[in-house]
């Protein structure tokens, strides 16, 4: 080497590899900057910075091999507060802080500690995979998806193909209805409970209900009322409801649906929309449609009907 005894020239040199995040060669060419000139200044400093940043980092990687999360996470703060100009070193850290972070519940820190070693380096890759697991784990599926974009870009493997496949299925399926959730039952729920789900929830939401109410009182009980019949229907039917809890698409198995059939069929009328249905009955003796007296109303002629189609 040209400037093998020059004591600047080795100091220079270390630097570039401690900035470039390889600290044994780093403190290889300080200690012979040391050797050169024992009184070089800037190689004492440096070479004390660097030891320092290595050891708390090593410390911090065997605190989280002993599964100590809290104490490796503490120990990576302080390696960050070290040198803030170390780039390459402290995305690591920021990655590595994120990791511990996620094993301690702290998913947001994580997923910001992530974002900074992103914005120290752009083309980290394993901070871009960290944080896109915290994205699905945290249910921000977009945000998901944009970064195992990013990494099947970087790297076309059939693993990050089949990666960012599943992402785009879990966005899908998080924009759908939750059927369960809008009959208020549980998953495992039987056909008798579902039953028993929908008929509370029709006659609580059925529009002759509240017919006298203010409009957009109305409008929200007519949703409803379309969303719990929308919900029973796949519920209350076996292919339709292993499909939908298989996330496969519903478009196919003709899910046009009108909620009054769906209401007249399951308190007893004919299943046509022209059927007359026993509302005083179903509403316990009385007509929620102010008028009638009989409590019996017939549709088609008169009636609204509710239409809805099943898009995911």
């Amino acid at each position: 080497m040209k400037d093998k005894n020059n004591a600047d020239a080795l100091y220079a040199r270390a630097m570039c590899f401690y900035y470039q995040d390889i600290p044994d060669r780093a403190l290889q060419f300080f200690a012979h900057a040391l050797r050169v000139d024992p009184d070089h200044k800037k190689s004492r400093q440096a070479i004390k910075k660097s030891k320092l940043l290595l050891a708390k980092k090593e410390e911090g990687n065997s605190e989280f091999g002993k599964g100590d999360y809290q104490a490796a996470y503490e120990t990576y703060t302080q390696a960050l507060q070290i040198d803030p100009l170390n780039i390459y070193t402290n995305s690591k850290l920021y990655c590595n802080r994120a990791l511990a972070g996620s094993k301690l519940g702290k998913v947001e820190e994580a997923i910001a500690d992530c974002s900074s070693a992103l914005e120290l380096d752009p083309g980290y890759l394993k901070a871009l995979q960290r944080r896109a697991k915290l994205y699905q784990d945290n249910g921000q599926h977009e945000e998901a998806v944009r970064d195992l974009e990013k990494i099947f870009r970087l790297e076309h493997t059939h693993e990050n193909r089949e990666k960012l496949s599943d992402a785009k299925h879990k966005l899908k399926l998080s924009k759908r209805k939750d059927y369960y959730k809008i009959l208020l039952v549980d998953k495992s729920a039987t056909q008798d409970e579902i039953k028993k789900a929908y008929r509370k929830a029709a006659l609580k939401h059925h529009p002759d209900r509240h017919s006298s109410a203010e409009p957009d009182v109305r409008e929200k009980e007519e949703q409803i009322f379309k969303e719990v019949s929308e919900a029973y229907s796949v519920l209350s039917d076996q292919e339709k409801r292993h499909r939908y809890d298989n996330g496969l698409d519903l478009e196919d198995v003709g899910m046009g649906v009108d909620p009054t059939v769906i209401f007249s069929q399951f308190f007893g009328g004919g299943g046509t929309p022209f059927d007359t249905v026993d509302f005083g009955s179903a509403f316990g003796g009385s007509s929620f449609g102010g008028s009638g007296t009989g409590g019996r109303r017939r549709r088609g002629q008169g009636g609204n009907a509710f239409t809805f189609n099943f898009g995911f």
